[in-house]
């Protein structure tokens, strides 16, 4: 009929935090999206997919990147009783922070910015310490694991190629070559990076420390690592392949975008970007075309 004969549309939406509320001011994006929600019951009746993911990032490099960016060294400088004295005294205060804004509201993730670790009392920053009482740490743990596994796709950070390509073939994603940006600190003079101002010595220090102190973000990490290694495994040779094309696909890609910022510099104004990519690689005609999603019935 009309509906199964319907060009395919694909929908994306972004949610920094996975327990913020979504509506009336009750219910989550896994409570309203998951794998038992009414919502996916509805959507495979119409022949619609639905696909959740997230990333997690390894505990020391998110700690690091957010302090840094955040720019709490200068906080720091400013009045070490607030913030702490460093970024693992930082850290430890904010202790399982991945965890807890994947459970918690959106409020979670602009205490460690703005309030400070030793301001608040340890009531108010309960929500980032819910794993260390012994009396809600294994209710903790089984909400957390809930959590995680209504995701069609736990990513990582660290092997972001991957979890791109695993999202397209869950989702039909046509265009997968981009130009790696990551957001600049609010000040870039005071970016730090010095073991008196992190609190560790080394690379290894800095994990070491924060595994000791945010153990539940470290062991959810790793969890999801193995699955993940698991599961890029299960996909065979091909997707070994077509991950060396997409990389290759975002090397030339990266190349033209610096001769194109090269040329809008000289020039001192903007340019029309021409198209310089011969044509098997102006698209990902390379990568495995995705099945369309219309007509496609679930369950």
């Amino acid at each position: 009929d009309d509906w199964d004969a319907r060009p395919p549309l694909r929908l994306a939406a972004e949610l920094h935090y996975g327990g913020h509320a979504l509506v009336n001011g009750a219910t989550t994006m896994v409570h309203l999206l998951g794998p038992h929600s009414h919502f996916r019951a509805v959507a495979t009746r119409c022949a619609c997919k639905v696909v959740l993911m997230t990333r997690l990032r390894r505990p020391s490099s998110y700690y690091i990147s957010f302090w840094q960016w955040a720019n709490i060294a200068k906080m720091q400088r400013h009045d070490n009783r607030t913030h702490g004295s460093n970024m693992v005294d930082w850290a430890c205060g904010y202790r399982n922070i991945q965890a807890a804004l994947l459970l918690g509201d959106l409020k979670l993730a602009l205490e460690p910015e703005y309030v400070g670790v030793h301001r608040m009392k340890p009531h108010a920053i309960r929500a980032f310490h819910a794993f260390d009482d012994p009396k809600h740490r294994e209710r903790s743990l089984a909400h957390l694991e809930r959590t995680l596994s209504a995701f069609d796709l736990v990513g990582l950070v660290e092997r972001f190629d991957e979890t791109l390509l695993l999202a397209a073939d869950l989702t039909g994603l046509q265009h997968l070559t981009h130009s790696k940006v990551s957001p600049p600190p609010k000040n870039r003079a005071e970016v730090l990076t010095t073991a008196k101002a992190l609190g560790c010595e080394s690379r290894a220090g800095c994990e070491q420390k924060i595994a000791a102190c945010a153990s539940v973000d470290q062991q959810m990490y790793d969890r999801a690592a193995t699955s993940f290694d698991e599961r890029v495994r299960a996909q065979g040779p091909e997707f070994e392949q077509r991950l060396l094309r997409l990389r290759r696909l975002r090397a030339a890609r990266e190349s033209t975008d610096k001769v194109r910022t090269r040329r809008e510099r000289d020039a001192e104004k903007p340019i029309i970007r021409e198209k310089v990519l011969p044509p098997e690689l102006r698209s990902d005609a390379l990568l495995r075309q995705p099945q369309p999603l219309s007509g496609e019935r679930l369950g």
